[in-house]
């Protein structure tokens, strides 16, 4: 279906060019090019060569280089993204950070933790969207390991009609570790940063990124993090260890 869409798209441009720049926006794509699944993730940055010749072989990044040729421009939130395409398309590629916003409210962690009804805890906290790429099986497994001072909070609701909180509820069970795991659901602007100031610890134990909005919120608040060392929170790490 990506491939038609992108051969829809690339028939609709022949119509509509004119000389302004257009850009065609590919945003967590998924089902990646056969060859890629045998690449572990680190191995990607290791060996481009091999990578960009199993990319050449998927017709999708044809479609690319034909959108390129036909006056758009591709978009990536990070240069070593760059390095997933063909170098005759890489001129026609633009580096777009993602971007950080100002924090809407901060509270003393103190005063926050209070509010909560957490004092004398120490909280590590997932933020957002509950979902499988975020890691959360390893930061459930890392608790168990942990004093019992430590909480796990994931700050975020689930991803609507899918069962995987299901199955973290029951991770989290079977490990007698249901008095030392939250679940916050749904949380206002407000009730957030009153939960990222209570944090001591966040989680960003990202099994595959392309960009992050929980990363960047928690850049705004000025809070500790403790990160996948996948490519593309390695550039922030390069910016501010």
């Amino acid at each position: 279906r990506l491939l038609e869409c992108v051969q829809w798209s690339i028939a609709l441009a022949k119509h509509l060019l004119s000389d302004s720049t257009h850009t065609a926006v590919l945003h967590d794509a998924q089902n990646l090019p056969i060859p890629l699944d045998h690449f572990l993730r680190f191995a990607l940055y290791r060996r481009p060569r091999t990578l960009m010749k199993s990319l050449l072989r998927d017709p999708r990044v044809g479609a690319l280089a034909d959108l390129c040729q036909h006056g758009f421009r591709i978009k990536v939130f990070d240069a070593a993204q760059m390095l997933l395409l063909p170098r005759n398309i890489r001129q026609q590629v633009d580096c777009v950070p993602h971007f950080i916003e100002a924090p809407v409210a901060t509270f003393d962690q103190q005063v926050a933790k209070q509010q909560l009804n957490l004092q004398g805890t120490r909280l590590l906290v997932v933020l957002g969207f509950i979902n499988p790429r975020k890691g959360n099986e390893v930061a459930i497994d890392a608790l168990q390991l942990l004093p019992k001072e430590y909480v796990l909070v994931f700050a975020g609701c689930a991803i609507p009609g899918q069962n995987y909180i299901d199955k973290l509820k029951k991770r989290i069970a079977d490990k007698g570790l249901e008095q030392r795991v939250r679940f916050t659901g749904y949380l206002s602007e407000e009730d957030q940063a009153r939960w990222i100031a209570a944090t001591d610890l966040g989680l960003c134990l990202f099994r595959k990124v392309s960009a992050s909005g929980s990363l960047s919120t928690w850049i705004a608040h000025e809070r500790p993090v403790l990160a996948s060392a996948l490519p593309e929170l390695m550039a922030y790490n390069a910016i501010a260890p």
